[in-house]
């Protein structure tokens, strides 16, 4: 038994439980995992016993029927973390997608602006405080859907993307 390990942790089973189950006081207990004090020979042999049982293989019906539930449980459990993850790929392509029209378009429209106020008939064509205005517009909203958001959006991109691929390792494992 390793340094840390108890026969409690070993059973699965808290020191209160394995208190009772042998029918010693918690305390008792307590002081014969620490190898303070022994117990009567009644729950050494029930000890024993139970201890015996890991060394068994797992033939009972009620423990399979266990062990193939909790296996039934954990693909389901993936598989509807991988739905939950393939959804939020398909939100954020969208998302990304949006962001890029908007960066994009912005980008245009500061340098549609700039082109305009250079022309020599832009003064009489245009007002000036007009084209500053759109490009004042355009500038705030590069703030919002710039570069920095783009990154942000393909990098949890990206991270659902090797979730993904951790999802389906784990799911071919049971499979």
């Amino acid at each position: 038994m390793k340094k840390n390990t108890t026969y409690s942790s070993l059973l699965g089973l808290t020191q209160g439980q394995m208190a009772m189950l042998l029918q010693v006081h918690p305390s008792q207990w307590s002081m014969f995992e620490s190898g303070k004090r022994n117990l009567p020979l009644k729950a050494i042999q029930l000890l024993a016993e139970m201890l015996g049982l890991l060394k068994i293989e797992v033939k009972n019906l009620k423990v399979q029927q266990h062990i193939i539930e909790q296996e039934e449980s954990k693909k389901k459990c993936i598989e509807k973390m991988l739905r939950e993850n393939e959804y939020q790929l398909y939100e954020i392509s969208k998302k990304i997608e949006h962001a890029e029209r908007k960066y994009n378009s912005n980008i245009r429209v500061i340098a549609l602006m700039d082109f305009l106020k250079t022309l020599p008939s832009t003064k009489e064509a245009f007002d000036i405080e007009l084209l500053e205005s759109i490009a004042s517009k355009a500038e705030r909203a590069l703030k919002k859907y710039g570069l920095s958001n783009l990154t942000e959006l393909r990098l949890k991109e990206e991270l659902l993307q090797q979730e993904k691929l951790l999802l389906n390792l784990e799911l071919n494992k049971i499979n």
